[in-house]
């Protein structure tokens, strides 16, 4: 059971890493936009400054949508593992049950049996002592 919560904690300090990722990206993202947005607004005199602005814009969105695009495709992969963890648990916990309902069938028979022959042995006594 030990190894089962490592695992579980594990996944959630890796997601929590993943989200806090995925939340630099979008806020990277959002800034890139905004920078997009500004050059669009702005008229430049000189049309080199402008074409060098607009490709470290295209180069910077660029990168934050393949960042985005990892970060997706990263917790794609985690969401596979934890769904396996979660059947995997799933099925030990059907295991423990049935073990668990056994256990109880046969302590219920014990205890029958005992009963059984405990009064089998009073009335052999009553018929020895009488």
């Amino acid at each position: 059971m030990d190894a089962t919560k490592n695992v579980a904690w594990a996944m959630d300090q890796d997601w929590q890493e993943q989200v806090k990722k995925y939340d630099a990206a979008v806020i990277d993202t959002e800034i890139a936009g905004k920078f997009i947005g500004d050059i669009q607004f702005v008229r430049f005199t000189d049309s080199m400054r402008t074409d060098r602005d607009w490709e470290a814009a295209r180069a910077s969105h660029e990168r934050e949508l393949a960042n985005m695009r990892a970060l997706r495709q990263n917790i794609s992969r985690t969401l596979v593992k934890l769904r396996a963890e979660t059947e995997k648990l799933q099925r030990e916990d059907e295991m423990t049950r049935n073990q668990e309902l056994k256990l109880q069938e046969s302590y219920n028979q014990l205890e029958q049996n005992q009963t059984h022959y405990r009064g089998k042995g009073m009335l052999l006594m009553a018929f020895v002592c009488s």
